[in-house]
């Protein structure tokens, strides 16, 4: 499944907006400063800088929790827009729309997230999947949507399948 949407100016001012609602308004404009110092880069490449600016001012650990929270709030900034029975649709197609990944599959015990297109950047930096910021986004956006959906406390990686290029996390129920 190809990818159709971007991440564009309206999805990175919602993360700087919601980022601000973790780490407070000057937090957040220090990332972004030290992140638009080349004007010519994508949006992909400013929310990837943007993660690992968190991680470089908040810690590897601080920079990941905080991102996951982020996901959290994106989630539930979507959820509020949508009525409860579109939530799953929501949750499968949402990343696609936003540019940052083909889709989520949903099974009875597990989700993945499908084609995500941090990946190869994560690899070009000798990264595994979750061993940086901008991998906890999306587990925070899955697991806030999931709860309702499935029931679910949180969400646990469990590995990333790359032949089937997705991650895959279980759920956990207490």
């Amino acid at each position: 499944m190809d990818i159709k949407g971007e991440i564009n100016q309206e999805v990175i001012n919602t993360i700087a907006e919601l980022m601000q609602d973790v780490i407070g308004k000057k937090s957040v404009d220090i990332l972004s400063k030290r992140c638009l110092q080349d004007n010519n880069v994508s949006g992909k490449a400013f929310v990837y800088a943007f993660a690992e600016e968190a991680q470089n001012i908040l810690g590897q650990k601080g920079g990941c929790i905080t991102l996951k929270e982020v996901g959290r709030n994106f989630a539930k900034k979507l959820m509020q827009k949508y009525p409860a029975e579109k939530w799953d649709n929501i949750l499968k197609c949402a990343v696609n729309d936003f540019g940052f990944a083909s889709h989520i599959e949903t099974q009875c015990d597990k989700a993945s997230i499908c084609n995500c297109v941090f990946y190869d950047t994560l690899v070009e930096n000798n990264l595994q999947a979750t061993e940086h910021a901008v991998c906890w986004f999306g587990w925070g956006l899955v697991e806030e949507f999931l709860k309702p959906l499935k029931n679910v406390k949180r969400i646990q990686w469990v590995n990333r399948d790359v032949e089937m290029n997705k991650c895959e996390f279980q759920y956990l129920m207490s």
